[in-house]
């Protein structure tokens, strides 16, 4: 008889367990009742009732003053629903185009002639693509790659050669692209309906150079270094699968070293110590995601 009470007293006390919910303050002092899911370093993930719909999310470690484990007996959250599979989508491919325009200074060490020349090279179009899989509604990792691109001829221009002072005269057709492809860290924010989605993203990355110039100047130019960029978006759901999005970027990379092509021999370009060709350069665009 006693074994027979002892199991119906573990089976409450469990019971118990299973039905209390979770306690966590912000450091804003907002109280939040849900169910505590798993407890890092850095966040707190946890799920909770928003209407009539169970919502999953996370919280940064430092957003959190304290947080209690069974601190209400009752649980909002049904307990059938607290361990089911994520409703929020765990997979996003984009694609976009747009503008972007180069923001580092021309030279001024380089021929006056070249100046409006080069200038026009620094705005172009972009188009890129990338990949994200979310193991939670609010963080991801994945993949990324831009290109941007621009093309510039300018006619009647007269080149004078700084070592043997011989002058060129004719036209310069310059075609020059910038590629970065990198690994990605995304945050994301969902709306309440679910229609709208923020989200944001930071990239370390390959990125490489190639400018073509033929005319006048016949040569080409290759480069490639480390970079990083920096992404802001908003995509506005379609459907439940397709969004229409607008996104802001910041990519940059720093060369001082280059090869050049002159078709009949090749050399290499070093910049002196302490200079760089800069790649920094911002851009805007919509696209086209799919979410699933």
């Amino acid at each position: 008889m006693k074994k027979i009470y002892l199991v119906l007293f573990f089976t409450t006390v469990i019971f118990n367990i299973l039905k209390a919910q979770d306690l966590i303050i912000t450091d804003t002092g907002d109280s939040l009742n849900c169910n505590i899911t798993k407890v890092k370093s850095n966040y707190i993930y946890f799920v909770f009732m928003q209407g009539n719909e169970v919502r999953r999310t996370l919280l940064p470690t430092q957003k959190v003053k304290q947080y209690i484990k069974g601190f209400y007996s009752n649980s909002l959250v049904p307990l059938n629903l607290v361990k089911t599979p994520t409703t929020y989508q765990k997979f996003r491919i984009g694609v976009n185009g747009g503008y972007s325009s180069r923001v580092a200074r021309v030279d001024n060490s380089i021929s006056p002639a070249l100046v409006s020349h080069i200038k026009a090279l620094k705005s172009g179009y972009q188009l890129g693509i990338d990949a994200g899989y979310f193991f939670s509604e609010n963080i991801g990792v994945g993949f990324k790659y831009n290109n941007f691109s621009s093309q510039n001829q300018t006619d009647n221009l007269i080149l004078t050669n700084n070592n043997t002072n011989q002058v060129s005269y004719g036209s310069l057709n310059t075609t020059s692209n910038i590629n970065y492809a990198s690994p990605v860290l995304y945050t994301r924010f969902i709306s309440a309906n679910k229609k709208t989605i923020f989200f944001s993203n930071f990239s370390i990355g390959y990125t490489g150079y190639k400018e073509v110039n033929s005319g006048i100047l016949n040569f080409t130019s290759t480069a490639g270094s480390v970079g990083f960029g920096i992404d802001l978006g908003v995509d506005f759901m379609l459907n439940k699968n397709l969004a229409l999005g607008l996104n802001a970027g910041y990519t940059n990379g720093n060369l001082n070293q280059f090869e050049l092509d002159h078709g009949t021999y090749k050399e290499k370009l070093q910049l002196a110590k302490g200079q760089f060709e800069s790649l920094a350069r911002l851009g805007v665009g919509v696209g086209l995601s799919w979410v699933w």
